[in-house]
This record gives structure tokens, C-alpha cells and sequence, in this order.
């Protein structure tokens, strides 16, 4: 166990899949697993300053798909699955 702690490739690799679970456990609890959406932009004037799909700003770091939905919510809420499904055909064959 020591010495994987000392291999940079999966401490690496280790904190990737860990922050990504933790991202998406936390969207879970604080969100509800609900993937924010913006349908419609307006401008301080009341006027129509845009639609989907937005690019990549501060506000969608990963941009929206055609529907509005943000593409880094999608992905962090989707990676639940992915990793648990990883995870658990992983024990399977261990086992």
C-alpha cells in the first residue's frame, strides 16, 4: 500500500475518480441531482441576448448543450454511474 501511494500515476488517477465522486454526490445532495438549465438570456435592457447552446463562459465553464443544460452538471452527475458501474464489475472479477 505504501508504495502505491508513492506512484504518482495513481495517486493521480486516484484523486481524479475520487474528486469526481465527491462532485457528484454533492450535486446530488445540494441540487437534488437536478442539472441547472438556461433557456433564454435577456440583456439589462429586457431584450434577447441569446439562446442555446451557449459557449464556454464563467457562468457554463464546459458551454450547454441545444437544450440549455450545463454541460459540466451533466457530466459530474453522470460519472456516478460510470464510476459505480466501474467499480462494481472491478469486484466482481476480483472476487
Amino acid at each position: 500500500m505504501a508504495r502505491l501511494l508513492k506512484d504518482k500515476m495513481f495517486l493521480t488517477g486516484f484523486l481524479f475518480l475520487s474528486v469526481m465522486v465527491l462532485l457528484s454526490a454533492g450535486n446530488s445532495f445540494f441540487n437534488d441531482g437536478k442539472i441547472s438549465q438556461t433557456v433564454l438570456t435577456y440583456d439589462a435592457e429586457g431584450e434577447l441576448a441569446g439562446v442555446p447552446p451557449y459557449p464556454p463562459s464563467l457562468k457554463h465553464p464546459l458551454g450547454t448543450d441545444k437544450d440549455g443544460y450545463d454541460m459540466l452538471h451533466i457530466i459530474v452527475q453522470g460519472s456516478q454511474y460510470t464510476i459505480g458501474i466501474a467499480l462494481f464489475i472491478a469486484f466482481i472479477r476480483v472476487g
